[in-house]
């Protein structure tokens, strides 16, 4: 009997152990899932920023890309308006001249 003893002793001893060792293991397990977690918030983080830069970066760029059009746009009436002004008398002459035959 005292040998069925010590088989049983060792038996629950290996069963003990191997609880531990497995309870270690899974252990090990969950932080290394908190880490890759952790890695894995740290880059979603600094995607968004990079996201949110170039956003910025854009709407500068449209800002600038309108402005310089708005420019464009004035510079352009403004040319018209000189070329009407410098032809206006003669253009009015020509419209009437034209309706009224005189």
């Amino acid at each position: 009997m005292d040998f069925l003893q010590q088989i049983i002793e060792m038996d629950k001893a290996a069963a003990a152990q191997t609880e531990e060792v497995r309870d270690a293991q899974l252990k090990k397990l969950d932080i290394s899932n908190q880490n890759a977690m952790k890695r894995q918030e740290a880059i979603i983080q600094e995607q968004q920023l990079l996201k949110d830069e170039a956003e910025i970066k854009q709407a500068e760029m449209l800002e600038k890309k309108k402005a310089d059009s708005a420019v464009e746009l004035d510079n352009g009436i403004k040319k018209l308006d000189d070329v009407f002004d410098a032809h206006r008398n003669e253009w009015q002459s020509e419209i009437i001249n034209r309706i009224t035959g005189v």
